[in-house]
């Protein structure tokens, strides 16, 4: 990961933010996702997307998130909007616990 394999930085910015074998660190997580996300790498910039979303680490911006969510996927907005509620209604990934009045 230090010699700025994306795979690896991407990895290491989830250990962050789920606290797996290291502290847990949002903030770090987030810088990690972005500074990849800012050199390519898609996957990143779509968990970077949900840390603008739910604030996990930056600040909310749901709108930018939801920018960065579809320049991500390459989906529509409809289609990002959908998928990201789908996230907030099944609880997935770093949104544990569900939360259906979000996601609707």
């Amino acid at each position: 990961a230090e010699q700025g394999c994306l795979d690896s930085m991407h990895n290491v910015a989830v250990l962050h933010a789920e606290g797996k074998g290291v502290k847990r660190n949002e903030r770090k997580a987030a810088s990690i996702l972005l500074s990849n996300a800012q050199n390519g790498c898609k996957e990143s910039e779509r968990l970077a997307a949900l840390c603008y979303i739910e604030a996990r680490g930056v600040k909310r911006d749901e709108e930018g998130g939801l920018s960065k969510y579809m320049n991500a996927t390459g989906v529509s907005e409809a289609q990002a909007q959908f998928e990201i509620g789908q996230r907030f209604v099944n609880g997935d990934g770093w949104l544990r616990t569900p939360n259906v009045e979000r996601g609707i």
